[in-house]
């Protein structure tokens, strides 16, 4: 009777097994440009600077200027915003600003390519459709070049129709905005704030208007951390953390429920993922939980960049036309990624001679952190 028993129960025990489902799903990395990859559940992921073209399901640099295309559609649009349009058979950008290169007006923010060949401005009172060709001093609302609003004036979403935003040097803020808001709303023009004083994470997407003024970091990089501008600090091993760059864990550390942890040493699965900015890796059995990734992108070690690339983008009014403008500060923070990260991938414009010398070229990608997952290692 005993021997039926212990036969019953390694049956059960069997099939049990048997019926595990697997709950672990590994990454594998594609370090190539034009490998397959998955977008459906990320089983094949694109490495760094690639990412997964949808229609096609391949890696690829998106946004590559100068490629060869046909029609406008062989061009996508490029990881800092701009647009890119096909010109000449090649990718180029649609949103050039007063001075820029230019061969026809469609290259053109302003829509006017003058007879010397460069992107001319417009007029403040100027019929506008994508851009004005300045946008440090104009900027197109309801189908007008208007300045933008000086200090104290409002801005936001206005009664009167369009987004009105504030020079380069101010903020919108209301201070009545909690969390991530994504209705529309008013504010007024605020300037920047310095170390100590208070500030807040809290805004509206869609009128890029903040809950209380942003840190100035156009002198030193600060963050908004507990509701007050502070120098960002990197927490060690069991120290207290946050996911934003105000305290992030030090370059190999991960960020789990508050604290700074070993990945190798937390838990994840389909089900629950606490591995960011790494991937859960999978062991031999795929019925049990994997651990995570211990190759981590160093982030934190290029804040200082990051910040002053961000800092750059709201001095302007018009995002494509500011990623433009803002390309030299972007590619900095791209060459510390790539120096930071062991096995990065970079697009073929961030070349290593680009990078040890700090040249200045116009155009190229911009995040946000919003590419982090792209920028994670290969495992």
């Amino acid at each position: 009777m005993m021997s039926k028993i212990l036969l019953l129960v390694a049956c059960l025990v069997a099939i049990a097994t048997a019926a595990a489902p697997n709950i672990c799903v590994g990454t594998t990395w594609v370090t190539t440009e034009g490998g397959a990859c998955n977008v459906a559940d990320n089983s094949l992921y694109c490495a760094s600077e690639l990412t997964c073209n949808k229609w096609t399901s391949t890696c690829e640099f998106p946004g590559v200027k100068n490629k060869t295309c046909s029609v406008d559609s062989d061009c996508e649009q490029s990881l800092n915003l701009e647009s890119l349009i096909c010109v000449g058979n090649k990718c180029t950008r649609d949103s050039k600003v007063l001075g820029d290169s230019c061969t026809t007006n469609r290259e053109c923010s302003s829509g006017k390519c003058d007879s010397d060949g460069t992107c001319t401005s417009l007029k403040e009172g100027d019929s506008c459709t994508n851009g004005c060709g300045n946008p440090i001093q104009l900027y197109c609302r309801n189908g007008k070049c208007e300045k933008p609003a000086t200090e104290g004036a409002p801005c936001g979403t206005l009664s009167a129709g369009g987004k009105t935003v504030c020079a380069g040097n101010l903020v919108c803020v209301n201070s009545s905005i909690a969390g991530t808001a994504f209705g529309e709303y008013a504010g007024t023009c605020t300037p920047y704030v310095g170390a100590g004083e208070t500030c807040s994470e809290s805004y509206s997407m869609v009128s890029n208007v903040w809950a209380a003024p942003r840190c100035d970091s156009r002198q030193g990089t600060l963050v908004c951390s507990l509701g007050k501008c502070r120098k960002p600090t990197q927490s060690k091993l069991g120290e207290e953390c946050t996911l934003s760059t105000d305290r992030p864990c030090q370059v190999g550390l991960i960020c789990v429920a508050g604290t700074c942890q070993d990945p190798s040493s937390v838990p994840c699965n389909t089900t629950n993922n606490p591995c960011w900015p790494t991937f859960c890796t999978c062991g031999a059995d795929l019925t049990i939980s994997g651990r995570c990734s211990d190759k981590v992108v160093s982030v934190p070690s290029c804040i200082d960049e990051y910040t002053k690339y961000s800092i750059c983008l709201s001095q302007g009014a018009g995002s494509a036309e500011m990623a433009g403008l803002c390309a030299r500060d972007y590619r900095k923070y791209r060459c510390c990624l790539k120096k930071s990260t062991p096995g990065y991938i970079a697009a073929p414009d961030l070349t290593d001679a680009f990078c040890n010398a700090g040249a200045i070229l116009k155009g190229g990608f911009a995040i946000v952190i919003a590419v982090v997952t792209a920028l994670v290692l290969m495992l």
